[in-house]
């Protein structure tokens, strides 16, 4: 049973999210001064075919993009700098960055390789200002682990309200969301730009008569229900008005994505749809704070044999590249 609350709520920011920007392509630049304020791509592979994992800034400038292919990129950016993951580099940041969020509060929560949630409900009762904690953060960030390390950081009500606070403006963001300020940063956003609001997702809504970050605020819940057909209609109606969501343990087991090719086509050209339902799956993972302990791959042929393949993890991962050795094995 969900309590519905029809305003958003008007709480303190008791949440704060952290996400570093273009992760991947961030580190490489903060190891290697040669690449920094440069067009830079980290490829799965060193191959004209090598799947994009991350790009930098001043690569998507030129529309580069996670999930292109290396030749595709190089179109878009005949200057771009390539370089394979370095995983040991980017858990490293990762460990020392959750160390150095401790001086905040220790009440932090890892939602993958480049994001954190801190609950600042004790810092509140201190009385310590969010907005300071989060300059303060983004300062010794750039004073101990380096200024190209730069992240986005959103304040709100709720740990979802905080994540679309995050991605509201980036690099480098610093955003509040609260009761006073809702409405304005919804007339600025999309529809997608709300994390599970995926391109397909949006025309269910559309067809719902909900086309913008408003409608979907002012949405009934018997209109989201229309959409969504299980209990998500009530998240959703919470989601949007800042209010925490306090869920059942999953009893799921495993999680996928799947994807219909309109042909038939070589393994080795279908590595970017790989890839993006490879991430899609991830993001999952993180959402309900999940981690897998195996990684399979189906590719089901209407007039040829099938291919599986199944790995075990030693350890439980969530991140994406932790899938690209065996992914790559496979194909």
């Amino acid at each position: 049973m969900y309590l519905l609350n029809d305003s958003f709520n008007s709480g303190p920011p008791q949440y704060l999210h952290l996400d570093i920007n273009s992760c991947f392509a961030t580190v490489e630049q903060l190891y290697h001064l040669e690449l920094r304020n440069k067009p830079l791509a980290v490829v799965a592979r060193d191959t004209a075919s090598g799947c994009v994992l991350a790009a930098s800034y001043q690569a998507k400038a030129y529309g580069v993009k996670t999930g292109m292919r290396r030749f595709e990129a190089v179109k878009l950016c005949p200057q771009l700098l390539f370089t394979t993951p370095h995983p040991d580099k980017y858990r490293y940041i990762h460990r020392q960055l959750k160390q150095l969020l401790t001086f905040v509060t220790h009440l932090i929560t890892p939602r993958s390789i480049d994001e954190f949630v801190l609950d600042l409900d004790y810092n509140l009762k201190l009385g310590q200002d969010p907005l300071n904690l989060a300059q303060k953060i983004k300062y010794k960030i750039a004073k101990e682990i380096g200024p190209v390390l730069t992240v986005s950081i959103g304040l709100g009500p709720s740990p979802f309200i905080a994540k679309t606070a995050a991605s509201f403006q980036k690099p480098d963001g610093l955003t509040n969301i609260s009761a006073y300020n809702y409405l304005d940063i919804y007339s600025k956003m999309e529809l997608i730009d709300f994390c599970g609001i995926a391109s397909r997702l949006a025309p269910r809504l559309n067809a719902a008569g909900i086309f913008t970050p408003l409608d979907f605020y002012a949405a009934s819940l018997e209109q989201l229900k229309s959409v969504f057909a299980s209990v998500h209609a009530h998240y959703w109606y919470l989601n949007l008005r800042g209010w925490p969501l306090i869920t059942p343990p999953s009893p799921q087991k495993s999680l996928g994505h799947s994807y219909v090719l309109p042909s038939a086509q070589p393994r080795k050209l279908i590595l970017p749809t790989i890839s993006q339902l490879l991430e899609r799956t991830c993001q999952r993972l993180r959402q309900e704070s999940l981690q897998a302990r195996g990684f399979g791959l189906y590719l089901g042929c209407q007039d040829g044999p099938n291919y599986f393949q199944h790995v075990t993890f030693p350890q439980p991962v969530s991140d994406h590249l932790s899938f690209w050795p065996p992914l790559h094995r496979f194909i």
